[in-house]
C-alpha cells in the first residue's frame, strides 16, 4: 500500500515537471493543429493578431477560428470574396445588416437574406432595391420558397419587371409564366379601356356643348346627353377602382365634370301637353315592379318628347326616379347573383375513400381536380367581396368560404397521399418483379405483373405512362421466360413418358 502511494506521488511530480518544461502552443508553429490550439487557449490575443491570422494563415480551420473570435462586420466585408471564408462571411453579414444597408443588395448576400424572409411584402421590397429590372425579375422568379415567391410576384404591377419575368420564366415555371402573362394582359386591357372611356366622355361633353337652348328638341337631346354622361361616369368610377388595384393612375373625374356644361332653361319652351308627361310619371311611380316597366315608361316619354317639351320639374322627377329604380334593380340583381354564386361555391364535393380492391380510382382524381378548381373560384369570389362594404352578412359568407376552403384542401391532401402511397406500392412491386424474373420464378413474376398493372390503373392518366414504360421491359422478360420454360419442359416430358412405357416390358430390378 505504501508502494502504491509512492508511485502516485512520483507520477504527479513527473507531470508537474513536464508541464513546466512543455512548449506552449504558438501562432507561428508550422503545425496547423498547434496554431488552432493556441487560438483556443490564449485568450489574451489582440484583435490585430486575430485579424492577421484570419487574413494570412494557410489553414482554413485556423482562419475560421480566428474569424469567429474577431466577429467584426468590417472583417466579414473584407473577406466576402475569399475562396475559403466567403460563404461564412456572407452568412454573417446577412444576419447582421438591415434592409437599408449598402450590402443588402450584394449579389452574394441578397440570396442568403431571402432564405430567412417569410414576408412576401418585404421580399418584394428587397427585390426592388436591386439595380435593373432584369435583376429584380430574376430575383423574384428564382426565389427558393414557392409560396413566398408566388405571393411576392402578385405584388408586382410594374410592366417592365413583369415583361422580364415573362421572358425569364418561359422555360422555368409555367405557372409563373401564365400568371405574369395574364397580369400583363389585364393591365393592357385596363389601359385600353381607360383610353376608350376618356374618348367617350369627351364625345359626350362635345355633344352636350353643341345642343342649343333655342332648339325645339333641346330638352330631349339634353336628357339623352345627361343619361350618356351618367352611364360614362359610372363606367369610369368602376374602371378607376380596377386601376387602383393594379397601381395605375385613374381618370380625373372631377376635371371631366367641370368641362360638362350645365343645363340651361330654354327661353321659350313649349309646355303643351303636360298632362301626358304627368301620367307617365305617375305610372312610373306605381307600376314599375320590373325593369321592363321602366324601359316602357322611358320609351313612352321619348315618344312624347317628339311632339312636346316636358315641364322641367316633371322631367327632373321622372329621370331621377327612373335612375333610382334602375339602381335598385341592379343592386337587387347583384345580391341575387351573389347568393347564387355563394350557394354553388358552398356545395360539397363528394369524395369517398376508395376500396383497395376497386380498379376504378378516377373519381378520386376528379374530386381532387374539382377541389383545386373550387379553391381558385373561392379566392376570386372573396377578392370581389373585399371591394364591397363590410357587413355582418358578408363576414358570415367569408367565414363559410374559409371553412369550405379548409375542407377542400384536406380533400386534396388526402388524394395526394393516396397517389403517393400507390406510387410507393408500384415501385416496391416493380423491385419484386425484377427479382422474380432474375430467379426464373415465372408464376410469381406473373402475379407481380398483374399487381403492378392493377396499381398503375389506379393512378391519374397523366402518371400512368411513365410507369407503363418502366413495366414494358419486365413484361417482355416474362414472355421470354414463359416461352423458354415450355421449350425446356417438353423434351423432358417426352423422355419421361418413354421411360414409363419401357417399364412395362423391362421392369426394374428390386434394387
Amino acid at each position: 500500500m505504501l508502494v502504491g502511494v509512492a508511485n502516485t506521488s512520483n507520477t504527479r511530480y513527473v507531470c508537474m515537471l513536464k508541464s513546466l518544461f512543455q512548449r506552449r502552443p504558438r501562432l507561428d508553429d508550422p503545425d496547423p493543429l498547434v496554431r488552432l490550439r493556441a487560438l483556443e487557449e490564449d485568450q489574451k490575443l489582440s484583435v490585430d493578431d486575430l485579424t492577421r491570422v484570419a487574413r494570412d494563415d494557410s489553414d482554413r480551420n485556423v482562419r475560421m477560428s480566428a474569424l469567429k473570435r474577431v466577429d467584426s462586420l468590417d472583417l466579414y466585408v473584407e473577406l466576402i470574396d475569399d475562396a475559403d471564408l466567403g460563404k461564412t462571411c456572407c452568412k454573417a453579414i446577412s444576419e447582421r445588416i438591415d434592409d437599408d444597408h449598402p450590402l443588402a443588395t450584394h449579389p452574394q448576400v441578397w440570396p442568403l437574406r431571402l432564405l430567412t424572409v417569410a414576408d412576401p411584402m418585404r421580399v418584394y421590397k428587397l427585390a426592388r432595391q436591386l439595380g435593373s429590372t432584369s435583376e429584380v425579375a430574376e430575383a423574384l422568379v428564382r426565389l427558393p420558397a414557392r409560396e413566398v415567391r408566388d405571393e411576392a410576384i402578385k405584388l408586382c404591377f410594374d410592366e417592365e419587371i413583369l415583361s422580364e419575368m415573362e421572358k425569364g420564366s418561359r422555360h422555368q415555371d409555367k405557372n409563373v409564366n401564365r400568371f405574369v402573362r395574364q397580369r400583363l394582359n389585364t393591365i393592357k386591357e385596363l389601359r385600353n379601356r381607360s383610353q376608350n372611356l376618356t374618348a367617350q366622355a369627351i364625345h359626350v361633353i362635345e355633344s352636350a356643348e353643341r345642343s342649343s337652348p333655342s332648339d325645339a328638341h333641346y330638352l330631349a337631346r339634353r336628357e339623352k346627353s345627361e343619361r350618356e354622361w351618367e352611364h360614362t361616369l359610372d363606367a369610369i368610377t368602376q374602371l378607376n377602382a380596377q386601376l387602383v388595384e393594379v397601381e395605375r393612375e385613374g381618370i380625373d373625374i372631377e376635371a371631366l365634370k367641370k368641362r360638362f356644361p350645365q343645363r340651361v332653361d330654354p327661353v321659350a319652351a313649349d309646355i303643351s301637353g303636360p298632362q301626358q308627361f304627368s301620367a307617365i310619371l305617375a305610372r312610373l311611380k306605381e307600376n314599375s315592379d320590373r325593369l321592363s316597366d321602366i324601359d316602357e315608361c322611358e320609351r313612352e316619354w321619348l315618344d312624347a318628347l317628339k311632339a312636346h317639351s316636358a315641364p322641367s320639374d316633371v322631367a327632373d322627377q321622372f329621370y331621377h326616379l327612373a335612375n333610382q329604380k334602375r339602381r335598385e334593380f341592379r343592386q337587387e340583381e347583384s345580391e341575387k347573383r351573389h347568393k347564387r354564386n355563394l350557394k354553388r361555391l358552398l356545395e360539397p364535393i363528394e369524395f369517398e375513400q376508395p376500396d383497395t380492391r376497386s380498379s376504378d380510382w378516377q373519381h378520386v382524381w376528379s374530386a381532387r381536380s374539382a377541389a383545386s378548381s373550387r379553391i381558385d373560384r373561392i379566392a376570386r369570389f372573396v377578392d370581389r367581396m373585399g371591394k364591397e362594404s363590410e357587413s355582418p352578412e358578408l363576414q358570415e359568407d367569408r367565414a363559410a368560404l374559409e371553412t369550405m376552403t379548409t375542407t377542400l384542401r384536406q380533400t386534396i391532401e388526402r388524394c395526394t397521399e393516396l397517389e403517393d402511397e400507390t406510387v410507393r406500392h408500384i415501385e416496391s412491386n416493380l423491385v419484386s418483379l425484377d427479382k422474380f424474373i432474375e430467379s426464373g420464378s415465372l408464376r410469381k413474376a406473373k402475379s407481380a405483373e398483374r399487381n403492378v398493372i392493377a396499381l398503375i390503373n389506379r393512378l391519374p392518366k397523366r402518371r400512368q405512362s411513365s410507369f407503363n414504360l418502366k413495366l414494358t421491359p419486365a413484361m417482355a422478360a416474362i414472355r421470354r421466360l414463359s416461352g423458354w420454360q415450355e421449350f425446356a419442359e417438353e423434351p423432358k416430358r417426352l423422355a419421361l413418358c418413354e421411360s414409363i412405357e419401357e417399364l412395362v416390358e423391362k421392369p426394374l430390378s428390386p434394387e
